[in-house]
């Protein structure tokens, strides 16, 4: 299978590099190693089955550099490009659930570069101007996912979101704008989100009641016209064995309609082809008028059949034998309906079909078959034909044909010949033109997957490309789909990456549609300052994430030691900034040590487990749990001034109940001196709660400042020090998530409840000291999530303002305190996220608007240094690039642009060292590498 040279787009970008020319020396920014070079291996990875808009083909995939994006093709490699960076930068968007119509191409995406907010509609008309989020469903459904399926209707769509106040579910519409996205109606019922019934939203109005859509609610048919009014449910004698769910197609007599969304161009037809030559199977079927169904009468699944009447509503034959078999898979091909006699059992799996009498309704066999046709599954169909795979107890399990007739029931080709089974892909295959694919492992083909078509014969039968090696009885997930008359598939491909493939049937037709190669990342993070340099993590793409050092010159930019080998990921090693350098730990190898950013100090002493890491200046305070086989634990309190004989246990910090992976230890240094604060839970079945204590590093100095009362069932969150007050943030599991602020000063009569979450889902974060104030982040559901303050008192504790009004969420993050202010990322729900700043007053708190229009600027990685505050923001034109404001409109600016034109280079993990700041950014020919920008550049 050829793979293309490279792109267009990495053409374009390479160009745009050529001809950008560097600023002057000392001004802008540099690249201070490619730490990493070469080009990066497999690309195109996660990528999504395509839909036809406006004679294209959309899909989400990752190109290595931007993350998953939105990307389409016209079926060649040289026309694969880059729509929009839903997420600027490395982060995902993530595009899911396309659907066509009318104008547009509806889909869900993130709209935020980190976790939060992260589950939006979104809208495009093949542009990346016009590509827009529309509604944040994350304020509804909080996280925890959003209606999937979008069902187009008059030339919008419809779907449904979960409303976390009431507990249920609503009816949403929009027609591609924001003021004409919201909600229909309230949908009957409270049900729990995580129980929520099936919304499948994906079966096309009926063309006998225009401007209707049809769907099912609580296993019962429904009709909206768009309106509350207009909204109902439409009697029905169906009563099916599940849910009606499947039903794509009813009237409000529940007469069987012809298939057919009218909402754009071409979209009936595409959806015609598409079932015509794939096989659907559901909880039902349509022949003309009449659908076949799973049914229920008693205690029993049957099948049965209706015409959208009482009369014409019947049970069709009694499959039941005594087994706990039941009809499902359902699916139409010439006239017939076809479905599967499912059991417990994979040999119990048999082939049925009916022509919608009790006569038509009979077991297909095949008349050279010795015995009955068992462990079934359906691949496609191809006009009248059925694919399936079968055993026949003669030569396993393999592709089979069928025109319902048993003597046009043949077996296609013995792919794994005698008794030997063939393991067939997951996904049901893809048919064209009389042609048939699907992925299988042929036992005796060495472990390895192929991808096959065949035209119904052993002679026609064809291997076209070979996917990769799998395990025994494994296959490699594929998946198949009919796009404007070209078929794609979709699987993981050689070495694991999962690629988009199209294919004309032919071996030279068959392709991976590769998206622009993107050179190799060492990806430089958790970057800190010491004393003697630069320390950070990174990755030369032969050893795996070891530490490094830099002095901000390519010389003096190297690997300090090979502490773990080929780590996948950063689980592995860890630093934290403490003594004038980083601390780093060694998870897998229990090592500690200590680096100044130019020479490394390993302790030799096994410890893991660290928590609670606190910086003291000269010294860094830590918790560790002692190692033992013993059931009860003690957790001991560390302290380090970056020397291993400075480096020791120092005092108990308190005895852990049950297991130690199981205590939470939070820990913060108090202002103006040179101690930390710390609290202790721990055990699993009698937690055991410490003082509010605190320590200096000594014995001596380690001492209870006063209780603090938690409640068994919670879970410690932040603690952080403001003025004289301390602030805990506390976790309840027992009340629908409820989580508590409470405060002390230090005394058993100062110490209080000061917020508490109300409803389901509700919770406090990103507690962040401003002076003897702190600043969070709270969401009690009926008022969304906002920027709340506290100043220690109950009537000081409150919202500063409704960013985005009335239940809506705003989703403050990045909260960075500055001086007596706060800067933020929020999103009002007009201007998209852009960068705030308050007092804590709600006059005092204005938006930096960087990016005009409803998109926003996604700013995020702020970071204050002196009387600036420098953060990546994307204003539209230059891509995510690294700003600097001085809390004013006028003094927000960009102060480098990595990555010049459009795409980019995603800025984060910024530190000072001396008169430069540092920073993760990247190229798409170069990939994520250490950057460095001289802070004059800031002024």
């Amino acid at each position: 299978m050829a793979r293309s040279a490279a792109g267009p787009c990495l053409s374009i970008l390479l160009v745009a590099l050529a001809g950008f020319s560097a600023p002057a020396a000392g001004q802008g920014p540099v690249r201070v190693k490619d730490i990493a070079p070469g080009m990066a291996g497999p690309r195109s990875t996660y990528v999504s089955l395509p839909v036809r808009f406006k004679g294209r083909d959309y899909f989400g995939a990752n190109d290595g550099f931007l993350g998953k994006e939105l990307w389409s093709t016209d079926g060649t490699e040289q026309g694969v490009r880059l729509v929009a960076d839903l997420c600027p930068g490395s982060c995902w968007g993530a595009p899911e659930a396309f659907t066509v119509s009318g104008d547009y191409l509806y889909f869900t995406a993130a709209n935020s570069p980190y976790g939060y907010n992260a589950d939006w509609l979104w809208r495009t008309d093949g542009t990346a101007a016009g590509t827009i989020p529309l509604v944040n469903l994350s304020d509804h459904t909080d996280n925890f996912g959003l209606a999937t399926f979008l069902a187009p209707f008059e030339g919008g769509v419809v779907f449904n979101v979960y409303d976390r106040p009431r507990r249920g579910w609503s009816l949403w519409r929009s027609n591609g704008t924001r003021a004409g996205t919201g909600q229909i109606t309230q949908l009957p019922g409270f049900n729990d989100f995580i129980a929520s019934p099936p919304h499948n939203f994906d079966w096309p109005r009926g063309e006998g009641d225009p401007g209707k859509h049809y769907f099912t609610w609580q296993k019962t048919l429904w009709a909206t016209d768009g309106t509350a009014a207009g909204t109902g449910a439409v009697p029905t004698p169906i009563v099916p064995c599940g849910d009606l769910g499947q039903i794509r197609t009813a009237s409000a007599t529940a007469r069987i309609l012809p298939a057919g969304p009218r909402d754009s161009k071409g979209a009936r037809q595409e959806l015609e082809s598409s079932q015509e030559m794939r096989a659907r199977s559901g909880d039902f079927a349509q022949i003309g008028r009449l659908v076949v169904y799973s049914g229920f009468e008693g205690q029993q699944c049957e099948p049965w059949v209706s015409d959208g009447t009482a009369h014409g509503t019947r049970r069709l034959r009694h499959i039941q034998t005594g087994r706990p078999n039941y009809p499902g898979s359902f699916f139409a091909a010439g006239g017939l309906v076809y479905f599967l006699e499912i059991g417990n059992y994979l040999e119990q799996y048999a082939l049925w079909k009916t022509d919608g009498t009790l006569r038509g309704t009979v077991r297909v066999r095949a008349s050279s078959a010795p015995g009955e046709l068992n462990e079934v599954s359906i691949v496609a169909t191809s006009g009248s034909t059925v694919y399936f795979v079968a055993n026949d107890g003669v030569h396993g399990r393999e592709l089979w044909r069928t025109d319902g007739d048993p003597y046009s029931t043949q077996l296609v080709a013995d792919l794994s010949p005698g008794r030997r089974d063939t393991t067939f892909g997951f996904e049901p295959g893809l048919s064209t033109g009389g042609q048939i694919f699907f992925a299988a492992v042929p036992r005796g083909g060495a472990g390895r997957e192929f991808l096959f078509r065949t035209r119904g014969t052993p002679n026609t039968t064809r291997r076209l490309a070979e996917l990769g090696a799998v395990g025994p009885s494994e296959v490699r997930e594929v998946s198949f789909s009919m796009v404007g008359g070209r078929p794609y598939f979709a699987t993981y491909f050689g070495d694991a990456t999962f690629v988009l493939g199209s294919s004309d049937g032919t071996v030279p037709g068959t392709r991976i549609l590769d998206l622009p190669r993107t050179g190799k990342s060492s990806n430089p993070h958790q970057l800190i300052a010491g004393t003697g340099g630069l320390a950070f993590l990174a990755d030369d793409g032969r050893h795996g994430f070891d530490l490094w050092r830099s002095g901000g010159h390519p010389e003096d930019t190297e690997p300090l030691a090979d502490l773990v080998e080929d780590i996948p990921d950063y689980e592995g090693l860890q630093l934290y900034p403490g003594a004038g350098g980083a601390f780093f730990e060694t998870v897998q190898q229990e090592r500690i040590g200590w680096t100044d950013g130019r020479t490394v100090r390993d302790f030799h002493k096994r410890i893991s487990g660290l928590r609670g890491f606190v910086d003291l200046g000269d010294r860094a305070i830590f918790f560790a749990p002692t190692s033992t086989p013993e059931p009860f634990e003690h957790l001991l309190i560390w302290s380090s001034d970056g020397t291993s004989e400075g480096t020791g246990r120092v005092a108990l910090a308190t005895d852990l109940l049950g297991d130690y992976t199981s205590f939470q230890v939070r820990a913060t240094r108090r202002d103006g001196s040179d101690e930390a604060l710390y609290l202790v839970l721990g055990g699993e079945t009698e937690p055991l709660v410490s003082d509010l204590s605190v320590t200096d590093g000594t014995a001596a100095g380690t001492h209870a400042v006063t209780p603090f009362p938690v409640d068994p069932g919670y879970s410690l969150g932040a603690l952080v020090a403001a003025g004289p007050n301390v602030f805990l943030e506390l976790y309840d599991f027992r009340e629908e998530s409820r989580e508590s602020l409470r405060v002390t000063d230090g005394t058993v009569g100062g110490t209080r409840e000061v917020y508490s979450s109300s409803g389901p889902f509700g919770f406090i974060d990103a507690l962040t000291a401003v002076g003897e104030r702190v600043f969070f982040v709270a969401d009690d559901v009926e008022r969304g999530s906002e920027l709340w303050v506290s100043d220690g008192s109950l009537e000081g504790t409150r919202r500063v303002a409704d960013i985005a009004p009335g239940p809506a969420s705003s989703f403050p993050t990045w909260l960075t305190a500055w001086g007596d202010r706060i800067l933020f990322s929020a999103d009002d729900g007009r201007h998209g996220l852009e960068l705030w700043i308050s007092d804590g007053t709600e006059g005092g708190t204005r938006r930096l608007e960087i990016h005009r229009g409803p998109k926003g600027a996604f700013p995020h990685s702020i970071r204050v240094i002196g009387d600036r505050a420098v953060f990546a923001a994307d204003d539209g034109v230059h891509g995510s690039e690294l700003w600097v404001t001085d809390g004013t409109p006028e003094g927000t600016r960009l102060a480098a642009d990595v990555m010049p034109g459009p795409i980019s280079s995603s800025p984060s993990s910024l530190a000072v060292v001396g008169d430069e700041l540092f920073m993760n950014a990247g190229r798409p020919n170069e990939g994520y590498e250490l950057w460095k920008l001289p802070l004059a550049a800031l002024r």
